[in-house]
């Protein structure tokens, strides 16, 4: 067993002059096998408290025979996104009477307990009355993020598409909020090229469900499947807490420091690192 340190270079030898670990104040052994070229541990943060610069450049590394060794402090990893995989939503058509608006349509819609939509049926109408689709109810309570945009396909015709929708959310399936309006959706092809626009932006809003519906004098959305874009959420590095313990100062006040170590980079020294 050997001791090594972080980005150490086995066969690098003194880099800082006749420094010896005898002429530090301070240090701390750190292990490894010795098995490869290069190493990387965490500072741990009892180093950043014998330190005496802020850019630890005080900090040197020595190997198992007291020989300085070269070394890298690279700073802690910054905040980095994670959108998470796409997901498919359930798209239950909504029909009614060719005068019927969405707004209006009585539908009933059957769920399980955990509030998903199993089913969703206009009401009775009278036989060879003409019926028409007005939009589609999408169930998006399996979404644990908010939604950063719907991805629609749908089946178009020779001609192609040109369109709009409307996408309005809700949480009781009662009261709608409108999300997006007049979201283009296009798709065209012509002497070999294809132009489509099939994406709609929500800007992270999260609802249990969705309706989609477009203009009345427009083309319906035939076999929509819709597929939904989780918003990114903000995932963190891992911090490191100390708790310091409370102080009275002469005038009977107590001051209480709070130490965060969250500043202090995910570097590493060691092989008896010494300030």
């Amino acid at each position: 067993m050997k001791t090594l340190v972080f980005l150490l270079l086995l066969s690098q030898s003194s880099a800082f002059g006749a420094e010896r670990p005898e002429d530090f104040a301070y240090g701390m052994p750190i292990h490894a096998d010795a098995q490869d070229a290069l190493y990387e541990i965490e500072i741990p943060a009892a180093v950043y408290r014998g330190v005496t610069r802020a850019d630890l450049g005080d900090v040197r590394v020595f190997n198992g025979q007291g020989e300085v060794v070269q070394y890298g402090l690279r700073p802690q990893a910054a905040p980095s996104s994670d959108s998470g995989p796409v997901m498919s939503l359930p798209a239950f058509p909504i029909s009614g009477e060719v005068t019927d608006r969405i707004e209006d349509l009585n539908v009933r819609i059957e769920r399980r307990a955990d509030g998903t939509i199993v089913s969703v049926r206009g009401q009775a109408k009278a036989s060879g009355s003409k019926k028409r689709q007005h939009g589609y109810l999408l169930d998006a309570t399996v979404l644990k993020q908010a939604i950063q945009a719907l991805r629609f396909e749908w089946q178009s015709g020779a001609d192609g598409f040109v369109g709009s929708v409307r996408v309005e959310g809700s949480d009781d399936l009662s009261a709608w909020n409108t999300i997006a309006n007049h979201a283009a959706l296009v798709r065209l092809t012509f002497d070999g090229h294809q132009l489509e626009q099939n994406r709609v932006e929500l800007r992270g809003v999260r609802f249990k469900y969705l309706r989609v519906s477009w203009p009345e004098n427009q083309q319906p959305l035939e076999s929509l499947s819709v597929v939904a874009e989780p918003a990114a959420g903000l995932v963190s590095p891992r911090r490191v807490w100390q708790k310091s313990a409370a102080r009275r100062s002469p005038d009977k006040r107590v001051n209480i420091v709070t130490i965060s170590a969250d500043r202090f980079p995910s570097t590493a020294c060691g092989s008896t690192c010494r300030n």
